[in-house]
């Protein structure tokens, strides 16, 4: 019988700092989603645990020699993967694995950074359909955060403006609730932002016949849109 082939053991190539640097200026500088979620992935693998703010990752690369930034690198990347999740429930996975990462990475940033991506994480989870791990995030974020106005708006916005709440009913006094909650901080900021939604809630609520056309567009797009795999 004739022998069969050992098949060769895949060297692991190990890159040094500058050649991780140069790998990911291409990556972002190539404007394509599959390449960003490139230097996702090789962030994730390359950077040290010391690594805590945006600022420290772009010392520690050397970014700014590029004119490369973190801060605005995350949120771009975290923009696509949500207009792409719109219509592909994978990409959403993928924005919640990210915004996940980037808060536990990176977990000196200031608080609006920490509260946005917590906030996209649960809203990604809640678009997936895992409504009660969603929540326990959203509940985390304000506890941690309680003064982040829009701890509480992006929750209660779940029970009347997602794809959920066109599926199985707006709970409007639930949102309300949730909104409110934010008034028991003194210090809390953007106090304005949260009033407006809930003016934007009673509008609709007082406006039934403007879901009802806006929810055919949207039951719509939540059929054809891609399921996970």
């Amino acid at each position: 019988m004739p022998k069969r082939k050992r098949r060769k053991k895949k060297k692991n190539i190990i890159l040094t700092k500058n050649q991780i640097t140069k790998k990911i200026v291409s990556l972002i500088n190539s404007d394509s989603n599959e390449n960003w979620i490139q230097v996702f992935h090789l962030m994730k693998k390359t950077i040290p645990k010391n690594i805590k703010t945006f600022d420290s990752l772009d010392l520690y690369f050397e970014l700014e020699k590029y004119y490369i930034y973190s801060n605005d690198f995350f949120y771009d990347l975290e923009a696509e993967l949500h207009s792409e999740g719109l219509d592909d429930l994978n990409r959403m996975v993928k924005r919640a694995e990210v915004a996940q990462w980037i808060y536990k990475q990176f977990s000196e940033e200031e608080e609006l950074n920490l509260g946005n991506f917590r906030n996209y994480e649960a809203e990604s989870l809640w678009e997936i359909g895992k409504i009660e791990e969603a929540k326990r995030c959203f509940e985390k974020l304000i506890q941690t955060f309680p003064n982040f106005a829009y701890g509480y708006i992006i929750y209660g916005d779940q029970y009347w403006m997602s794809n959920w709440s066109y599926q199985y009913g707006a709970d409007y006094e639930r949102a309300e609730k949730i909104y409110r909650m934010a008034f028991q901080n003194p210090e809390l900021d953007l106090y304005g932002d949260v009033e407006d939604r809930i003016d934007e809630l009673s509008e609709e609520k007082n406006n039934p016949e403007e879901r009802t056309r806006i929810a055919k567009i949207r039951l719509k797009r939540i059929h054809e849109r891609k399921k996970l795999r």
